[in-house]
């Protein structure tokens, strides 16, 4: 595992970032910031920390969504991509920062509109994946389940290309998601 060091302090380095470019990384960034705004809309379930107090939700929803450790390592982590993109860009700090931050708030409002026209929901396009599964397991043609759901193989290939591209940019979310859908649906068409 890969650790990165703040102000003396060893942290591990937080899942979904890795390989990232300075432009998906802030578009990160502003995905988890978008959803710790929204906290107080969430059921978001008790945790309690080592000593049993209560953590704050926030601090929850970093943990098992994102799957950082604390409240304090967000917080590094955060500092500490700011400095070292801005050496790595030779930039000032502040300055990369605030130009960043509205890049990736533009891509966000651009992705919230496209969310819109989504396809198909996420749930859907896994029952299609596990509906698929299982045939193929008793040698049915895929294009014909494709058919029951009025989808063709190029419109399921699209479908594919859209939840993909947003289960790389959510990995943590979207992995807990396919677990209990795809869960549910293999056993709906009896693929397990």
């Amino acid at each position: 595992m890969s650790t990165f060091q703040w102000f003396g302090d060893v942290h591990p380095f937080p899942p979904g970032f890795e390989g990232l470019q300075i432009d998906d990384w802030y578009l990160r960034f502003a995905r988890i910031q978008e959803r710790l705004s929204q906290v107080n809309d969430l059921d978001v379930p008790e945790m309690l920390d080592a000593d049993g107090d209560e953590l704050d939700p926030k601090e929850v929803l970093l943990i098992r969504e994102y799957g950082f450790q604390s409240w304090g390592q967000f917080e590094a982590f955060r500092d500490w991509s700011g400095y070292s993109w801005a050496h790595h860009m030779g930039e000032e700090p502040g300055m990369l920062t605030a130009r960043m931050t509205k890049m990736s708030q533009q891509a966000l409002l651009k992705e919230k509109a496209d969310a819109e026209s989504e396809p198909a929901t996420f749930e859907a396009f896994v029952q299609v994946q596990e509906a698929m599964n299982a045939a193929h397991k008793r040698g049915v043609d895929a294009a014909l389940v494709l058919a029951e759901f009025g989808l063709t193989p190029t419109d399921f290939g699209n479908l594919g290309a859209y939840w993909n591209k947003k289960m790389q940019a959510e990995t943590m979310m979207y992995h807990q998601l396919y677990s209990e859908y795809s869960t549910k649906y293999r056993a709906l068409y009896g693929g397990a």
